[in-house]
């Protein structure tokens, strides 16, 4: 189809990967690039291609994304979702675990502005000193905290956080988040 289209005038050159079964029944995958030559009328009179074989790259890409998808369903599955704080940029990172524990969707961007927003009057003092020292101070912490979901559940979580040193700077802050608020509801009612 790819061929046919960039022939056809429809694309320009043809770029694809496909996936062939050898006589050894091994799976390969290759890429295929091709260059179309026009005469002077526009019509097709040459095509020159190359083939790579791409197999490692492939599978090297398939189980990246295996993994990841893995690691999205166990914090689905834990409760606990990432986080990483590019103090640079001061552009912060969530994880999809994240996302669905604070109930907000993927066009939310969070920011140093608004992320402290979510954790309720009593818990957002000890958070914010949590993340100030380790930034300065170079330490890490875990802290137990509450917040307000944008739909309005409150709820307990426990987040920890990493500082990332460098050159003794702290680029970026690492950490977890988890919510815990069914641990909790079972130990007040002990």
């Amino acid at each position: 189809d790819g061929v046919q289209a960039t022939i056809a005038g429809k694309q320009g050159d043809y770029k694809d990967t496909f996936r062939v079964i050898t006589k050894n029944k091994e799976v390969k995958y290759i890429a295929a690039l091709s260059k179309l030559f026009r005469n002077n009328d526009g019509k097709p009179i040459r095509m020159i291609g190359v083939n790579f074989d791409v197999t490692e790259n492939k599978l090297s890409e398939q189980r990246i994304l295996k993994s990841q998808a893995e690691l999205e369903e166990a914090q689905h599955i834990a409760r606990v979702g990432s986080w990483e704080i590019d103090m640079t940029t001061h552009s912060i990172t969530w994880s999809k675990e994240m996302r669905t524990i604070h109930e907000v969707g993927d066009d939310f961007i969070p920011t140093l502005d608004n992320v402290h927003m979510f954790y309720t009057d009593e818990s957002r003092e000890p958070v914010v000193e949590a993340f100030k020292n380790a930034i300065h101070n170079k330490k890490g912490f875990d802290i137990e905290a509450k917040i307000k979901t944008t739909m309005g559940e409150v709820l307990d979580v426990r987040t920890k956080g990493v500082p990332i040193i460098e050159n003794n700077r702290v680029p970026h802050v690492k950490g977890i988040f988890q919510d815990i608020s069914k641990e909790k509801a079972a130990e007040r009612k002990l």
